[in-house]
């Protein structure tokens, strides 16, 4: 990762400023969505120290330049995918129910709230759910596959058995 910036940056005074307030993140918040995430950055005292909404095309890009903090979401399919992209990246991904994300909102429910709870519950120890391999939903389907072949086999044995034909 380059740190040194280039000369347009150097032109933006504001380009410091966000540098070294993404290098004090701890805990990222990311609050999934179809078309645009939102971001809650939570310093080592658990103060908000970052706000930011990016659109979920740009989410990947944006973790790879983030230096190495824990990364927490709710849990859904998206999210072990991002879980897996950030463990590659130096982060370490935590996946929350939104059961236990839900008393952390502090007033009203929108993304940006959502974000905060979800970085919020991250610091919690025991909130987390575990990260799905990649070929978890194969072994499934490959035992749901078998079985299901046992089980029409055996009801078709059982029809030839007493004469049903259909």
């Amino acid at each position: 990762m380059n740190c040194l910036p280039t000369e347009t940056q150097l032109m933006c005074a504001h380009w410091w400023r966000r540098r070294s307030i993404l290098t004090d993140i701890a805990v990222l918040g990311i609050d999934l969505g179809k078309t645009v995430c939102s971001l809650a950055g939570l310093d080592r005292s658990g103060a908000v120290i970052f706000r930011k909404r990016v659109q979920r095309f740009r989410l990947l890009d944006f973790l790879a330049e983030l230096p190495g903090c824990i990364v927490a979401m709710e849990a859904c399919g998206g999210a072990h995918h991002i879980g897996r992209f950030c463990l590659q990246h130096g982060h370490e991904p935590r996946l929350t129910s939104p059961l236990f994300v839900r008393p952390y909102v502090k007033v009203h429910k929108n993304d940006d709230c959502d974000a905060e709870a979800i970085a919020k519950t991250a610091t919690r120890p025991t909130m987390s759910l575990p990260l799905k391999s990649c070929d978890a939903p194969w072994k499934l389907y490959r035992v749901k596959e078998a079985f299901m072949g046992k089980a029409a086999f055996s009801a078709s044995a059982a029809n030839r058995r007493i004469g049903y034909r259909v």
